[in-house]
């Protein structure tokens, strides 16, 4: 701002202008953080909603759900002032969120032809850790209660002192650790570890 209180021209106002004006065509935008692309998009938005459309056909996405959030409220506090109630009530309906979002959103209204189930939800980490969880406990159950659990595995686990939950949480990082570096093998993705000989000669000098 200049003293006077007259904005300060920047070196991309006509490329920000056009991107208010060109609603209904493509176009891209690149920026750096902090430099309004948030206000850019809600700008966009605002310009086409005066054009006649209604929120409903627009898709508004972007990555995180914090950035949609933001996105969403900047909208509603927009509309709310020129006091369009409908408009209010169509975008509540048809909020910002995010592509996984919308993906989801998708395959809902078309679980069957997609050969889903129509009751799907978002698989997100805390319901993969209690699966996860829950499938190991099953594995070693049915592994101690038929037998084919190795015999050396059972001895081994048994001689360094690794009870159930010991081995679960071991287990749920391992399978955390694999899924940083898919398709390496664990040695090199993690290190090298000590195999099953050391673990027992290590149980063995300690007990």
């Amino acid at each position: 701002m200049h003293s006077g209180g007259e904005r300060r021209k920047l070196v991309d106002d006509d490329q920000r202008k056009r991107l208010l004006e060109g609603v209904g065509r493509n176009m891209v935008a690149v920026a750096g953080a902090g430099t309004g692309k948030t206000r850019s998009i809600v700008g966009r938005v605002l310009a086409a909603l005066k054009k006649g459309m209604r929120p409903g056909e627009l898709f508004i996405t972007t990555f995180t759900e914090k950035a949609a959030a933001e996105i969403q409220e900047r909208i509603l506090d927009e509309l709310a002032k020129e006091d369009d109630g409908g408009l209010l009530r169509e975008m509540e309906e048809s909020p910002a969120s995010t592509f996984h979002a919308k993906a989801l959103a998708l395959l809902e209204t078309f679980s069957v032809e997609a050969g889903l189930h129509p009751g799907m939800s978002v698989f997100d980490a805390d319901a993969e850790e209690r699966f996860y969880g829950e499938v190991f406990r099953l594995f070693m159950a049915r592994a101690l209660e038929d037998g084919s659990l190795d015999a050396d595995c059972a001895a081994l686990l048994a001689g360094v002192n690794i009870g159930p939950r010991r081995l679960e949480a071991a287990a749920a990082a391992y399978a955390r650790m694999r899924s940083r570096a898919p398709g390496k093998p664990l040695e090199e993705a993690l290190g090298s570890w000590p195999g099953p000989n050391e673990l027992k000669k290590t149980a063995t000098d300690t007990a």
